[in-house]
Order: C-alpha cells, then structure tokens, then sequence
C-alpha cells in the first residue's frame, strides 16, 4: 500500500489506483526557474512517484533533468499533464507526485533471444524430468514381455 504519504493521497494523485499503489521517494528533489510565479524564482520540490502494484512501474530516478522538465515544464500548474503528473501539499511540504504506472507492453522490447540457446535447453529437460519414470516402465514391459 501506499507507505508514507496516507491513503488520502490518492485521491488527489493522478491515475485511478483500484488495488492501493507503491510510492517511491526521489533522493534528489527536483531544481527549476518557475516562469509562472511572480517575480520568476527558482524553486525546489520533493519528488513522489507512484505505481499500481499490479503493473509494470516507472519511478526509477534516472536523473535525467531533461525527463523531468518535460513533465514539469516552465512551472504552470495548468499546463501539467494531470493524468502522469500534480502538485500538491503532502505532510506540509509542497510536492510533486508523479504517476509511475506504465502500460502493459512498454517495458523493454525483448524477443530478439534465441530460443533455442543453453539455458531453454536446460529448462526443456527440467519440464520434461517428470516422464522418466513412465518411460522406464514402458521400456522395462517392452524388454521384459
């Protein structure tokens, strides 16, 4: 469940969370020149990132600056993604949470391995390991009648 924020967190997090959610906090918050407030500042803002337990999760903090400036932009509430990204008050701190869920069939590409490599083969023989002793049976009948 969600851990450290309350539950009523997500009411006002974006993206609907029907089984509770995993929140992740960045060790870094996140520095930039908030254009929209008057006179222009620079800000900082903790980061909470979010998933549903039952989907593929994006909250690694990769630290790209530029990921994050797409998501926050110049600092206009209004111009926020709502549906990946909000800001809001958690615990008396300003912060952003973002919502990490990502879709099934996002995550890396895959499907490129060989299917026939060491390790299937492997794998192969521990599935099929079951049979021996119905095999060694017929065999024994087959030899024996």
């Amino acid at each position: 469940m969600l851990l450290g924020v309350g539950l009523g967190a997500l009411a006002f997090w974006p993206g609907l969370w029907l089984y509770g959610a995993y929140s992740y906090h960045y060790n870094n918050p996140y520095r930039f020149h908030n254009e929209t407030h008057d006179p222009p500042e620079n800000q900082t803002k903790p980061i909470i990132c979010a998933c549903d337990p039952y989907m593929p999760c994006g909250c690694d903090e990769n630290g790209d600056q530029a990921y994050l400036n797409d998501l926050i932009g110049n600092g206009s509430y209004s111009h926020l993604n709502h549906t990946l990204i909000t800001v809001a008050n958690v615990n008396g701190t300003e912060t952003i949470l973002i919502n990490g869920t990502l879709p099934n069939g996002t995550t890396a590409a895959g499907g490129t391995e060989d299917p026939y490599s060491a390790g299937t083969g492997m794998q192969l023989l521990l599935e099929n390991a079951g049979w021996w002793p119905l095999l060694a049976t017929v065999g024994a009948a087959v030899f024996l009648g």
